[in-house]
């Protein structure tokens, strides 16, 4: 009778060690996916529609829209780890929008593109920066820092207080130094008198006593006067569709020609900058720590 009882014991005692066997292999393997796609997000995706996803997948269509897939895979990492802190940042403040927490609007959030649409070579890239750094977020004094980046800065970043109003001590202007090979580092546009005074809404001949009224830390117009009115940078660059605040300007006869440096804000990450360093032998950390000194690389997940 003893021996039938410590039978029946010893098979249960197996059953349900088996049991806990199981429930910390399915633990293992659902944190173990969890680190591989990153918590379920939902986003607005290119045609306005919520969808779920992990965020580490969206984030392969992130970096897939807003860097080359040539890139040096380094800084195809910091873009990673910049794009991934950015929508955490927004996770973290309720969403960007209604319902989401991002959109696919380059212009309001982050690009998105279908990774299926790259090369199998490249999405490969892709995929590899992404999961290199998969739960990499950037910290400053132990809080998620905002992210924002830029294709080429024109040597210099900007400061996110000479361009939104608020300052950030990791949002600050810095030397770049490796953007000059950027087809977009230096550009010049044309316009006639008439369609830039009708952009600007004054005067052609106003535009003859345009005058600056100082410059950003980073390089760009700060304001200009132009006919007894005040325009900031951004509102002159925003007008004549510039590819930065970075410009200068000379008249000749008719025509006003504008030359700019650099595209985009400026603020950030320096995307062409990034990927010059790497391809000097710098890796994410190094990329991500220039561009947004202070702050530290930690997982988010």
């Amino acid at each position: 009778m003893r021996k039938a009882n410590r039978r029946r014991y010893l098979v249960a005692a197996a059953a349900l060690l088996l049991i806990i066997l199981c429930v910390c292999r399915l633990a293992v393997s659902d944190r173990g996916e969890e680190e591989a796609y990153g918590p379920e997000i939902t986003v607005l995706d290119p045609a306005g529609e919520r969808v779920t996803e992990p965020l580490e997948e969206f984030l392969v269509g992130v970096v897939a829209a807003e860097m080359p897939a040539s890139f040096a895979e380094q800084a195809l990492s910091a873009q990673a780890v910049a794009a991934r802190t950015y929508i955490l940042t927004a996770q973290a403040a309720g969403g960007r929008h209604t319902g989401a927490v991002v959109c696919c609007d380059p212009g309001c959030c982050q690009a998105w593109r279908d990774p299926a649409e790259l090369k199998p070579a490249a999405e490969a890239r892709v995929r590899a920066a992404v999961a290199a750094t998969a739960g990499q977020a950037l910290y400053y004094g132990g809080r998620l820092a905002e992210t924002p980046f830029c294709s080429c800065c024109g040597g210099r970043t900007e400061s996110a207080a000479a361009v939104w109003g608020g300052a950030r001590p990791w949002l600050v202007s810095v030397d770049c130094g490796f953007c000059a090979d950027s087809p977009r580092c230096g550009s010049c546009r044309v316009f006639s008198l008439a369609d830039a005074a009708a952009r600007l809404e004054c005067d052609p001949d106003s535009l003859r006593r345009l005058t600056p009224l100082g410059y950003t830390e980073g390089g760009r117009v700060a304001a200009v006067s132009l006919d007894g009115r005040r325009l900031s940078g951004t509102e002159v660059r925003a007008a004549l569709e510039l590819p930065s605040a970075a410009f200068t300007w000379l008249i000749l006869g008719d025509e006003l020609l504008v030359a700019s440096l650099g595209f985009g804000h400026g603020v950030g990450l320096c995307q062409y900058g990034a990927d010059g360093m790497a391809r000097a032998g710098a890796d994410w950390r190094e990329i991500v720590g220039r561009y947004y000194p202070g702050c530290t690389p930690a997982r988010a997940y």
